[in-house]
């Protein structure tokens, strides 16, 4: 069964009370889903659309942050760090700068 829950607190930054609002549904596997919202009509909305999904059979796990690890564990001296650029190719800094910067002079 999916329900709202008023809830108070005292604010660690401010010191001041505060209200949340917790919205709770249980899905098809039996595993509890809740998010906090600042406002009641938030928490109704996202509770009722989760709800429609589970009846319609259109509802999905909800998917946290993806997180994807590169390693070569043949050569392990061989591996860098990079980050992205505006043009979203590897900028590499470490062992293998030169050639990243090469692939990535590709794309300009």
């Amino acid at each position: 069964m999916a329900h709202i829950q008023r809830r108070e607190f005292t604010s660690k930054r401010t010191g001041k009370q505060e209200v949340r609002w917790q919205a709770r549904y249980r899905a098809p596997d039996g595993r509890e889903h809740a998010r906090r919202f600042r406002r009641k009509a938030d928490a109704e909305d996202w509770l009722a659309a989760n709800t429609v999904q589970l009846g319609d059979g259109t509802w999905t796990t909800p998917v946290g942050p993806v997180v994807v690890v590169v390693a070569n564990v043949q050569a392990p001296e061989r591996l860098w760090s990079h980050t992205k650029t505006r043009c979203n190719c590897p900028r590499a800094t470490g062992p293998l700068a030169s050639e990243a910067q090469s692939a990535a002079a590709d794309c300009s």
